[in-house]
């Protein structure tokens, strides 16, 4: 998550790497705070960036970790793990 904050920071987005022991291990992730002042384009922009950059990083994406894939999964499933987007944004 390290090189995925500092990538994002150069890009001009804000974004905290979070590890062990503040969340569970294997389970990092980056952190950001949407207020008020973010327009739905500046979500979608963040989004955008934050996909590019994963790619270039070589990153798993969200699909690659939780779906399906003969039967297993990249990471095991627990109460803590997020949920499946259920709609896009914006719907």
């Amino acid at each position: 998550m390290f090189p995925l904050a500092q990538a994002l920071r150069q890009r001009g987005f804000y974004a905290c790497p979070s590890g062990f022991p503040a969340v569970p291990r294997e389970q990092s992730g980056i952190r950001f705070t949407v207020s008020l002042h973010n327009t739905e384009s500046d979500i979608r922009q963040w989004v955008g960036t934050m996909a590019a950059e994963m790619k270039r990083l070589k990153m798993a994406t969200y699909e690659e970790m939780w779906a399906p894939t003969s039967g297993t999964h990249r990471r095991s499933r627990t109460s803590s793990g997020p949920p499946p987007p259920t709609e896009p944004l914006g719907t």
